[in-house]
């Protein structure tokens, strides 16, 4: 503002900043100082725009932005959005639809979240199912998104993965409650209480091990954490945080998991080749013998076990060879 002389475009920019802070009569100002010139329209409805939308008028945003005539995916999401803000939900999901090919990154995720919303207030479960289904591949930790996808088949009466999505949502975000869910889950596998089932370590680990397998370890590793809280005997729990760990390059940390594992059950085939794997990997072979040595004594029959005793071998005369 304090520049003394200013041209069309200094007064676009300062309209834009005041309509960003909804500023009606300052956006106002700056524009009436526009000269009344074609090439300024489209950027002038943009800027109308934004201010209706700061000001919560959407119907007002979305004449602007569809006057505006701009045609860039930016311009017709935001269409969709004061659509959707509008109560216009079909139209917003009919634009998201028209403009989602070849999106990716965070502009799809964007688009994936609007049409699932916009489905859910259409109550078009299955559509919406859909649409936050993609958006959970691109956006697995979100609460929000896994307690919609719960609800959405909670609506298609699909209790099982209801449930599921559920205890996703709440290992990621515990004050998440819905009674309607947990009730139909309830009658759904008899009468009992299902306060106790949702808190029993059988379904924590098997919500755990489905986070792990959806990609979500920080979720599964509460949950692991939480079961041997529980019962500290839980030898799948460590076997599991063991590959988290090692996934997340934590060696310390696989290593003492693997340990209380086999410490806990010494017959899990699957514990001792993920301790061996580890050690291959870290080229330690002399612990990768000491372990499948134990492993093989404690599972005579693991085929698993056996291959990699070779394998161990064929690793160990690989790193010798290209040592040379």
């Amino acid at each position: 503002e304090g520049i003394p002389e200013k041209d069309n475009g200094d007064y676009l920019s300062l309209a834009g900043i005041f309509a960003a802070k909804g500023d009606s009569e300052k956006t106002s100002k700056y524009l009436e100082k526009v000269d009344d010139d074609v090439q300024f329209v489209k950027t002038i409805k943009s800027i109308k725009a934004q201010l209706a939308f700061k000001s919560g008028d959407y119907q007002t945003a979305l004449k602007f932005l569809k006057e505006s005539g701009d045609d860039s995916f930016a311009s017709k999401y935001n269409i969709a959005l004061a659509a959707y803000n509008a109560k216009q939900e079909r139209e917003a999901l009919s634009i998201i639809q028209q403009i989602i090919a070849g999106v990716n990154g965070p502009d799809r995720a964007d688009c994936c979240r609007l049409a699932g919303n916009a489905a859910f207030a259409l109550k078009d479960w299955k559509t919406a199912l859909g649409w936050y289904l993609q958006l959970s591949s691109v956006d697995a930790n979100n609460s929000i998104v896994q307690y919609n996808l719960a609800v959405a088949s909670y609506n298609l009466n699909d209790i099982q993965n209801s449930w599921k999505y559920y205890q996703r949502a709440k290992a990621l975000d515990p004050s998440i409650q819905n009674n309607d869910i947990e009730a139909k889950y309830k009658r759904s596998i008899g009468e009992g209480d299902v306060v106790a089932v949702s808190d029993s370590s059988e379904i924590w680990y098997n919500s755990a091990v489905d986070l792990q397998n959806g990609g979500m370890d920080s979720a599964a590793e509460k949950l692991y954490l939480k079961i041997l809280e529980k019962d500290p005997a839980q030898s799948l729990a460590w076997n599991n945080l063991g590959a988290i760990y090692g996934a997340r390059g934590d060696i310390d940390g696989a290593e003492q998991a693997y340990f209380k594992a086999i410490e806990k059950k010494h017959d899990i085939p699957e514990t001792y080749a993920n301790l061996v794997n580890l050690y291959i990997e870290l080229e330690e072979y002399s612990k990768a013998r000491q372990w499948i040595i134990k492993g093989i004594g404690h599972n005579p029959d693991s085929q698993v076990l056996m291959e990699l005793k070779n394998k161990i071998v064929e690793a160990e005369r690989n790193t010798k060879k290209a040592t040379r």
